[in-house]
C-alpha cells in the first residue's frame, strides 16, 4: 500500500483464517444431496494467485472496509473503486482492512498452471438443485484461506493510497486499488498442518489466535506489535 506521495504504508495484522466444513459432513460426503466435492487438505506445494488478473485485466473478488471509533463499516469491492469508497469513511484513527479468499476447489492433480490460475476454481451454484458445489473439473475441497490486511489510518489520511500494482509497466495507472490480488505459496510444516487439519477443521475447534486444538499453539515472534512501527517508510529507490 502506498500514500501516493512517495511512502509505503506498512500494515499493523495480517489476519489468516483457512475454513473447510469436516471430511465427515454432508457436503464431504458422496451420495449426499448436499454434496460439495471431495474434502482434502491443502495439498503441500500448492501454488495460487487470485484476485485481480494481471493478464486479463479482469477484476477479482477482494474488497476493502474500515473498523475503528468512527468507521462506517462494509463490504466496499475492488472493482467497484472500493479503496476510495472505503477511504472516504475511514478517517484518522480507525484501520483500513484489504480483505480477499482464495479459490477452494482444486483439479486434484496440479500444484500451480501456467497462469497460476487454472488448478483452481471457486464453487458453481448447480443448475439443478441450487447447491454450491465444486465443478467436475475442480472436485477436490481445500481448506479456503481468507487474508485481511490492516493498515492504521494516520493524520493525512487514506484517500490518496493506492496499490503498488495499480501503476502498469508502461507508467499508466489503474483505479486505485483495483489491483487487489494475492500470491499463494503453500509451505506449512507437514505436522502443524496435521494438527489444525484433524482438529481444528475436522472436529470444529475454536482455534483463534494460533491455537491448534491440542493444546499447542503457533509461537508469537519476538517483538511483534498489533500497530506497524514505524507506520509510514519511504518508497525503496533503485540504483
Amino acid at each position: 500500500m502506498l500514500t501516493g506521495t512517495g511512502m509505503v504504508v506498512r500494515p499493523d495484522v495480517n489476519a489468516l483464517y483457512y475454513k473447510r466444513y469436516p471430511k465427515t459432513h454432508p457436503f464431504c460426503t458422496l451420495g449426499n444431496s448436499l454434496y460439495q466435492g471431495e474434502c482434502v487438505p491443502i495439498p503441500t506445494g500448492l501454488r495460487m494467485v487470485f484476485g485481480f488478473n494481471m493478464l486479463t485485466m479482469t477484476a477479482g473478488g477482494g474488497y476493502y472496509n474500515c473498523v475503528g471509533p468512527t468507521a462506517t463499516q462494509a463490504h466496499y469491492p475492488a472493482s467497484q473503486n472500493g479503496l476510495r469508497t472505503a477511504a472516504a469513511v475511514c478517517g484518522p484513527g480507525n484501520q483500513l482492512g484489504m480483505i480477499i479468499s482464495a479459490p477452494d476447489c482444486w483439479d486434484g492433480k496440479n500444484l500451480d498452471s501456467a497462469d497460476h490460475r487454472a488448478h483452481m476454481s471457486n464453487m458453481k451454484r448447480d443448475p439443478n438443485t441450487g447447491q454450491m458445489k465444486c465443478p467436475a473439473t475442480h472436485p477436490k475441497v481445500i481448506p479456503q484461506l481468507t487474508l485481511g490486511v490492516w493498515y492504521s489510518v494516520g493524520p493525512e489520511g487514506a484517500n490518496t493510497w493506492e496499490l503498488s500494482s495499480d501503476t502498469m509497466a508502461d507508467g499508466s495507472k489503474m483505479v486505485a486499488g483495483s489491483t487487489f490480488h494475492a500470491d499463494y505459496f503453500e509451505g506449512w510444516d507437514e505436522r502443524v498442518k496435521l494438527m489444525w487439519e484433524d482438529n481444528c477443521i475436522n472436529l470444529r475447534l475454536n482455534c483463534s489466535g494460533g491455537d491448534l486444538g491440542n493444546g499447542k499453539q503457533l509461537k508469537m515472534f519476538s517483538g511483534f506489535s498489533i500497530k506497524a512501527n514505524p507506520r509510514l517508510v519511504p518508497v525503496p529507490v533503485r540504483p
